[in-house]
């Protein structure tokens, strides 16, 4: 077996109904260590399940795709009958090109530039217009052709290039948005203001201090004093956590991201944070 099939996180409305599956939307995030399902009823315009599993075994895309494969089996559930399939590549690995740059048929070269391309892995590409930028990734053919075999009409994209477009479309002041958003041992910045981005990257840490250490110096780079910018946080990081409270020393405004005023959630997932799920609700948002 690849990977345990029983969810850590587990919450399905009591509506749910797996013949109405036309109605739903799905989000899939996939890392190496594991994978979660969001679904948004779309009649009903509400999140109504939330599910993630964890590996078990040795981290390999082929684990991966098993695993996942093996839950959707079990659930009986078919990704075309879904109204529509998002898939986010949680990859710490991915190169910003500007658009006017951009040259598809020298991909891989312009990706080459900040990372060396896996073995048995292609250039993969998403266009984040209003940052006026292409993201480029790479996505290993194991999983990209197994995400095909699920459903003829799934949308693949990086999980950075949906962090910027939502920082993007809520900075048009001068006053600058900052995300961060964590993963185990991991965490992405984003910096824009005015319209612009300043800043994208992706860092690993391994204490609190590394974490606290490359964020102050990221917004350090950009001007930007702790006293007078709010960062929002996002992922898998409590709002009482070591972390937190370490930023807190430098940082005068942290907060956690909250659902727009007109959606809504499921009443079994009221026990969840928002900020847990945000990246995937996003994912869902831009295909409303």
């Amino acid at each position: 077996m690849a990977a345990s099939l029983i969810p850590y996180i587990s919450c399905f409305d009591k509506g749910f109904d797996s013949g109405l599956t036309q109605s739903y939307q799905i989000a899939i995030q996939l890392a190496l260590d594991g994978f979660s399902f969001l679904i948004h009823d779309a009649s009903a315009n509400r999140i109504i399940a939330l599910e993630s599993y964890r590996l078990d075994a040795e981290k390999e895309d082929s684990n991966l795709l098993q695993a996942l494969t093996l839950t959707l089996q079990a659930k009986g559930w078919d990704l075309n009958r879904f109204s529509s399939a998002q898939f986010i590549i949680e990859n710490p690995q991915n190169t910003l090109v500007p658009t006017s740059l951009y040259d598809k048929s020298e991909a891989a070269m312009l990706f080459a530039f900040n990372h060396m391309l896996p073995p048995d892995a292609q250039v993969h590409s998403d266009t984040i217009e209003n940052a006026g930028c292409i993201n480029l990734y790479p996505l290993s053919n194991t999983i990209y052709n197994g995400l095909s075999r699920l459903g003829n009409r799934n949308h693949i994209q990086h999980q950075t290039s949906i962090l910027i477009r939502n920082c993007m479309a809520k900075t048009k002041s001068d006053i600058a948005e900052v995300h961060v958003h964590v993963r185990e041992r991991e965490f992405n910045i984003i910096i824009a203001k005015k319209g612009l981005l300043l800043f994208s990257n992706n860092f690993q840490f391994n204490t609190k201090d590394d974490f606290a250490y490359f964020l102050l110096l990221a917004m350090q780079q950009q001007g930007l004093s702790g006293q007078h910018t709010t960062v929002n946080f996002s992922g898998m990081i409590l709002e009482g956590s070591d972390i937190i409270e370490l930023c807190k020393r430098y940082i005068k405004n942290i907060r956690f991201v909250q659902p727009e005023a007109h959606s809504t959630a499921s009443e079994v997932l009221q026990k969840i944070p928002f900020h847990y799920y945000y990246l995937a609700f996003q994912s869902l948002t831009c295909a409303l």
